[in-house]
């Protein structure tokens, strides 16, 4: 046997190795059948999808519906969310701005450069002030500070803002007295002693305003002193201001937090015409892919229970037998490889004369008796004494086994992916029997 890598026949154990690409090759012959199977399941599949989806109008209908209230919710509140979180975010930059700007946020509460004094309000000589027109002289004097415009000039020459300038400047009125307290604070001992001087020479000169609107009153200023002190109004002030800022951030973080642990809906198919024709053709192409490999597999294991051929060599090979030729291959000249088997022969019978062959196989009647036809008519046209006969069903028709005797040789034609590899030993050892001479083989 010749090219072991097609089968590797076995006759005590009848098996074949199957080579894969031959064995697809050849089940591919039958693609109509392959391909009606698959647009057979293909339509199956697509109607079924399209029925299965228009029986769930209604449901599909309520379900998206209810998905779609739950997902609008959804993107509401992510959009709150958001906005909750740009809005907590914009005062945490502005808070951040503010701590590290600050100048009343810069001073070291514990140990900041203080300069001190108090002011006392008294009655002139034979002055006729009472206590709650001091209280109000007071109260004028601490909202100047504190809120009045007379200290914008002070501010610019100061270089500072007048908000700045308020937060290094603080005012206190005891409960009991009339005198006011004044803390100034700045960079240096130096400068919130001249910071101290210039703030009281601006309350001085609204003494004016002050006296037409109360009563005159004598304006004393005593008990000044610098140094460095701890204002526990600025560790209050600082540490609420810290504590703010670190509030707004656990609410943004919170925020944030919230909204990642939002669940969103899960998305739902919204029922149509477009939708269910879509999904139908999808459905319709996987049945189709699907029902040709099935039909694919099916002939493929068909074949391979069959026992069929694959390629001529698995004969040929075998038992050492001339090709004539071989159609499988897709000759497109058919008229040109009938006279070639015609000169092959003629070589092969030399001198040999009124030589009668025989054309018997598998491959089927029809093929055996048009290629005996085309055989003989071209060995006329020729002028060849050979004669062929067609021998169909070798194996079950008496009439044939018994005409087989009267011919001088044979030709054995057999179909690949069809002829079965066992009847075709069977064939030729019954030729054998016969002690008739294969004289080649021909191919479908």
């Amino acid at each position: 046997m010749t090219k072991k890598e097609f089968y590797d026949f076995r006759e005590e154990e009848n098996t074949r190795q199957v080579n894969l690409f031959l064995l697809v090759q050849s089940a591919l012959k039958s693609w109509k059948l392959i391909l009606l199977a698959g647009v057979i399941l293909g339509c199956l599949f697509g109607g079924y999808k399209i029925l299965s989806i228009h029986s769930k109008k209604d449901a599909m209908i309520e379900e998206y519906d209810t998905y779609a209230a739950k997902r609008d919710a959804y993107k509401k509140s992510i959009q709150e969310y958001k906005q909750t979180v740009a809005d907590l975010q914009s005062r945490i930059d502005r808070r951040i701005e503010y701590v590290q700007n600050s100048p009343r946020m810069q001073l070291n509460a514990t140990n900041a450069p203080t300069a001190i004094c108090e002011i006392k309000i008294s009655n002139v000589e034979k002055g006729t002030l009472k206590a709650e027109d001091f209280t109000m002289i007071k109260t004028a004097i601490y909202n100047e500070i504190l809120f009045g415009d007379s200290l914008s000039p002070l501010a610019e020459q100061y270089g500072l803002s007048i908000v700045d300038l308020r937060e290094m400047i603080g005012a206190k009125i005891p409960s009991v007295g009339s005198a006011i307290r004044i803390i100034v604070h700045n960079d240096t001992l130096e400068s919130a002693e001249a910071l101290r001087e210039d703030l009281l020479k601006v309350i001085d000169s609204k003494h004016k305003d002050f006296a037409k609107a109360f009563g005159d009153y004598k304006f004393e200023v005593f008990n000044r002193s610098t140094g460095y002190a701890i204002d526990s109004d600025v560790v209050s002030y600082q540490d609420k201001q810290n504590e703010a800022l670190s509030k707004l951030q656990t609410q943004a973080y919170t925020a944030q937090n919230q909204s990642t642990q939002l669940v969103k809906p899960t998305a739902v198919q919204q029922y149509s015409k477009k939708y269910m024709l879509k999904s139908g053709i999808k459905m319709g192409v996987i049945g189709l892919i699907g029902g040709c490999v099935l039909a694919l597999a099916a002939v493929m294991f068909l074949m391979i229970q069959k026992g069929v051929i694959f390629h001529a060599e698995e004969i040929d090979g075998e038992y050492g037998l001339r090709k004539l030729a071989d159609f499988s291959a897709g000759s497109k000249d058919n008229k040109n490889t009938i006279d070639y088997i015609i000169a092959r022969l003629e070589n092969y019978v030399g001198d040999r004369r009124d030589l009668k062959i025989g054309v018997t196989g598998l491959a089927g009647e029809a093929r055996l008796q048009s290629l005996a036809a085309d055989l003989g008519k071209a060995a006329g046209a020729f002028g060849n004494s050979l004669r062929f006969v067609c021998l169909p069903d070798l194996m079950t028709n008496a009439a044939s086994l018994r005409s087989l005797r009267d011919v001088d040789g044979v030709i054995l034609a057999e179909e690949i992916g069809k002829s079965e590899y066992m009847k075709i030993r069977q064939e030729i050892a019954l030729i054998a029997d016969s002690e008739r001479e294969i004289l080649g083989t021909v191919y479908y």
